[in-house]
């Protein structure tokens, strides 16, 4: 990995910026978090005597941890109904009838958690089978997803679990006589070395790092403005209307001095010298990953 670009290691996600749950409490106190806010508030209320349990878990991707298990110590039974806990070292979270340890870094907090089957797959092959079919296609559709270890990301205002996404590839395919091209860039001067996550429309957000661009293309039934929402929990947005312009130029940043994220409609003549600069870093900066 090239030295030069220090921001591919560790990478940030901005999206959850002094959010004061981006640290680890200092004190931790030990006990069931019952729902996410018990979580937030380091305040577990299922304060019931409980132990734990482990055993290993047998999946390639898997192996070398532990599956863990909830028992209330007065009944001896498993407990699913709460959404995680604290053992008084660290914290944990519920999914799948699992519980999978939360890490704290570079502005992130996020676990490695089973995967999730996918619904087109499931919907699939449920045209060939059939409701008894489908209900068995679905389980084992469930059993391989937990085989795969995926990392995600937890959003400390909501609660949300997102898939932990990875930065933005440069675009090589252009779209021809397009109604409206808008172009989102980062500069590479003055950034902050985190993720910068936008959402366009109703898309998977996109992970900009510094010295990067991303083209959205809109064709003539597109409608006539398009917003990108940045912020924690993407509420902050910015409105693009349709003009007589077919490219419109963007400017996201996050600067280590406010270490807020902000996007910006910049005039098209910045736009495009800005633009190419960016797009030529992050040309150089993934060849020389390769």
């Amino acid at each position: 990995m090239n030295s030069k670009f220090p921001f591919f290691i560790g990478l940030i996600l901005s999206l959850f910026t002094a959010h004061p749950l981006l640290a680890q409490p200092e004190n931790l106190v030990r006990g069931l978090y019952v729902s996410f806010e018990d979580f937030q508030s380091n305040n577990p209320l299922g304060t019931d005597k409980f132990y734990l349990s482990t055993s290993p878990r047998k999946s390639q991707q898997w192996l070398g941890t532990e599956s863990i298990s909830v028992h209330l110590d007065e009944s001896n039974r498993k407990v699913f109904n709460v959404w995680g806990f604290c053992d008084g070292t660290g914290q944990y979270i519920q999914m799948d009838k699992d519980f999978f340890k939360l890490e704290f870094a570079n502005d992130t907090i996020s676990f490695y958690g089973f995967g999730r089957p996918e619904d087109e797959d499931l919907g699939a092959v449920s045209n060939l089978a059939g409701t008894v079919g489908n209900a068995t296609a679905a389980s084992n559709a469930r059993a391989e997803a937990k085989t795969k270890r995926v990392r995600y990301m937890l959003d400390p205002a909501t609660g949300t679990v997102l898939k932990y996404p990875t930065p933005i590839k440069l675009q090589t395919t252009v779209i021809e006589n397009p109604v409206l091209n808008i172009i989102v860039y980062r500069e590479l001067k003055r950034e902050k070395d985190s993720l910068l996550l936008v959402k366009i429309e109703d898309s998977e957000p996109i992970a900009l790092v510094p010295a990067s661009v991303y083209r959205a293309s809109y064709p003539p039934s597109a409608i006539d403005s398009i917003h990108l929402c940045y912020g924690p929990s993407f509420n902050q947005c910015l409105k693009v209307e349709r003009t007589a312009a077919t490219t419109v130029y963007v400017l996201a940043t996050l600067t280590d001095r406010t270490g807020e994220a902000k996007l910006e409609r910049v005039p098209t003549s910045q736009g495009e010298w800005d633009s190419e600069i960016a797009r030529t870093l992050q040309s150089k900066r993934e060849a020389e990953d390769q």
